[in-house]
């Protein structure tokens, strides 16, 4: 009998200790998943869909990370990394723009679609 009850007990502690390892685990991708965002701000322009993801100390752009999304009055501007704007999307009497700095100096109509809810 007491060799079953010992057996029983230990048992016992390697479930517990089971039960711990996988509550442990299930934190951390739980955790790890948190910054993952579900939606984003897309930009449909010129055949090109940019996506902006707020994170939690800025925004961040699915398409290309070297470009750093910066809120502005009526929109986005992207700086490289030097610092540089590059293009900017915004809305221009009630229609969404996207302005390509630099040589080009063009500007493209654009779609957009909020969807961060």
């Amino acid at each position: 009998m007491a060799d079953w009850l010992w057996s029983m007990s230990l048992m016992i502690k390697y479930l517990v200790s089971l039960l711990v390892l996988l509550i442990t685990v299930g934190c951390q991708v739980t955790e790890s998943t948190d910054d993952i965002p579900l939606g984003g701000l897309s930009y449909a322009c010129d055949g090109k869909t940019y996506t902006i993801f707020h994170i939690g100390n800025g925004w961040a752009l699915l398409n290309d990370p070297d470009l750093t999304p910066r809120t502005t009055a009526t929109g986005f501007m992207l700086e490289n990394q030097q610092g540089e704007i590059e293009r900017s999307f915004d809305k221009i009497s009630g229609t969404d723009v996207m302005t390509v700095y630099g040589e080009s100096g063009k500007k493209y109509d654009c779609v957009f679609t909020d969807n961060s809810g």
